[in-house]
This record gives C-alpha cells, sequence and structure tokens, in this order.
C-alpha cells in the first residue's frame, strides 16, 4: 500500500498481513477516485476530517498528505490503531493527527464537535448504516441497473436511500396553467441515481459521485420500498 497523491504521494504504509480478517484496506485505485472527487470541490486542503473504522488510517494520511489540516482516527481494534500511529509516525503526521481506540457509536455519541470531512468504510458485515448516517447529517442513496419496459437500454436507479425522501408528490399543487395536480409524484433517488451513472460510468472503476445543489427534503425514516410499486397497481407481477 502506498499514499496516492499529495506531498506523500509514493510513500509506503504499513498494512496488516494477508492473513488478517480484521483490517480491510481502502484500495489504491478507490481512495485514487475518491479524492479526485474531492478535488473538484477544492477538499481536503485546509479541511478537518474524521476516519471512522480507519484500519490503516489510509484514507486519513491521504487526506492529511494533500493538505487537510488536521485527522481523528476511529478505529475499535487495537491492532488498527498500531498500524495507524506507526503510518503516521514514519511519515511524521503524528503532529496533525489523534487516534482513538473506540466503537463508533460511542465515539460519535461523545463528540458533537463539527468536522469538514468524514470518511466511513467499514468492515463488509457492518448493518448499521442508517443510524450512522443519522448521526453524521448525510443523504445517501445505492443504486444499480435497471432494464425499463417498453424502453432499449438501461439505466440507474435506487436500490437503497437513508437521510432523504426518495419520492417527491406534487398532488394538491397547481401547474403553471392552473391545473390541479391529481397523480404525479416524482421518483428523485432514481434520478439522482440516473445522474451519477453518467459520472461514475459501468467499467471506470469510480465508486462514489458526490452530489452538490439538489434542495432535498430531510427524512429519519427513508425508504427506498417508497418507490416500489404495490403489486396490485402493478402491471407486471
Amino acid at each position: 500500500m502506498r499514499v496516492v497523491g499529495g506531498a506523500l504521494g509514493g510513500r509506503r504504509l504499513e498494512a496488516p498481513g494477508p492473513a488478517s480478517n480484521s483490517i480491510r484496506p481502502t484500495s489504491d485505485r478507490a481512495r485514487e477516485a475518491i479524492f479526485n472527487m474531492l478535488l473538484s470541490v477544492q477538499a481536503p486542503n485546509g479541511v478537518t476530517v474524521t476516519d471512522l473504522f480507519a484500519g490503516t488510517g489510509a484514507l486519513g494520511i491521504e487526506a492529511l498528505s494533500r493538505g487537510a489540516a488536521h485527522a481523528a482516527f476511529i478505529d475499535s481494534d487495537p491492532a488498527a490503531c498500531r498500524i495507524i500511529n506507526a503510518n503516521l509516525a514514519g511519515l511524521g503526521l503524528a503532529g496533525r493527527a489523534a487516534v482513538v481506540r473506540s466503537d463508533i457509536e460511542s465515539y460519535l455519541a461523545a463528540h458533537s464537535d463539527t468536522v469538514d470531512l468524514a470518511f466511513a468504510d467499514p468492515p463488509y458485515g457492518f448493518d448499521r448504516w442508517a443510524e450512522l448516517l443519522r448521526t453524521l447529517d448525510a443523504a445517501v442513496l445505492v443504486s444499480d441497473t435497471f432494464g425499463r419496459p417498453w424502453r432499449n437500454g438501461a439505466i440507474n436507479v435506487s436500490i437503497g436511500v437513508a437521510g432523504f425522501n426518495p419520492v417527491v408528490s406534487y398532488v394538491g399543487e397547481f401547474d403553471p396553467h392552473g391545473n390541479e395536480l391529481h397523480t404525479t409524484t416524482i421518483a428523485v433517488a432514481d434520478e439522482l441515481a440516473a445522474t451519477a451513472e453518467l459520472v461514475t460510468g459501468k467499467l471506470l472503476g469510480v465508486p462514489v459521485a458526490l452530489i452538490k445543489g439538489y434542495p432535498y427534503e430531510r427524512m429519519e425514516d427513508a425508504d427506498s420500498r417508497a418507490i416500489v410499486r404495490d403489486p396490485d397497481k402493478d402491471l407486471f407481477r
């Protein structure tokens, strides 16, 4: 493993051996894609960073290499904390970082300070995304490719949402001509997913798209099932 870019680009990082099941480093390619997107919003230069489920610390260290002011690394695994401290010391970054051994829920409950950028790359078995994203006040959608009736070509649609209303209803509103709308609802999560696919592509290896400027409606109990039509109203079931 290595630092991909910034002042420390090319420097090697200590990582666990292949037999480790508890620490799964974020790959060089994934980090490069993430930071290329962040660069488009002038990040991470000068920002404060929290690296949750830090593992080797690769994401937070990448941010420090690219100019982040400070990074906090959070992980409950003592082996991970040892690796992070070794990497920070070896790269001369210990003065701009803090390493905290804690489970993520306890850490977030005890720390209410605002940070500019939070990374979360948990183990494969992590199943508490909704709770985590509520704590971070973040809106997220997960998408996949979907075929359409009566249309050639597939598009990306939402298969999971957190933090925002996936459907906007205009029922009861009036159009510019004064006509009342009786049935119009827009699956904004699907529209956002289709738009994001233009950036991520199917073969580009880009894992995430950052969507800016959409004034979404916050929803704590958001559920992508709101987009799925009831079977008794579905022509194809």
